[in-house]
């Protein structure tokens, strides 16, 4: 009977001792997912705050090239479609700081209330962010890149 007792409060340490090394492999999913989230937040915001300061020079840009297309619609073309391009560009960082916000207005702790699945899903949404933002860079740097070469002409 002892040696029976003895193995039932075995087992039941055990079943306990389990059950919180799940809990806390759950935990660890959770600060991993989180964790990616953040890491992903940082490297969005990072291209956006590269590029914003940026803003300034596009809009520059696009002012010499309206001011270099001169009075020969022919000349003029090749200026005015660079300076629509800028334009586009300059939007597009306007369109993607918009949808942002939307799709993850500020909070000091943005996953604050969410559960589990509620992380990887913004985590996704986090990687639709990501790679609108580098789309969005790679348009103002283009443009940018385009405008200058023209001008340098």
């Amino acid at each position: 009977m002892k040696l029976f007792r003895t193995l039932f409060i075995a087992f039941i340490a055990l079943t306990v001792a389990s059950c919180g090394n799940s809990t806390k492999s759950e935990k660890n999913t959770a600060t991993t997912d989180s964790e990616q989230f953040y890491q992903l937040l940082d490297e969005v915001m990072e291209v956006h705050d590269e590029m914003m300061p940026q803003m300034g020079k596009l809009s520059e840009l696009r002012q010499n090239l309206e001011e270099s297309a001169g009075d020969d619609p022919m000349n003029a073309i090749p200026y005015k479609n660079a300076a629509k391009d800028l334009e586009a560009a300059h939007n597009s960082m306007m369109d993607w700081m918009k949808n942002f916000g939307e799709v993850f207005p500020y909070k000091e702790d943005r996953l604050e209330g969410m559960n589990e699945d509620q992380i990887k899903e913004s985590i996704e949404l986090m990687k639709e962010q990501q790679a609108a933002v580098n789309a969005m860079k790679e348009e103002m740097v283009s443009s940018m890149e385009n405008a200058r070469a023209l001008l340098a002409n």
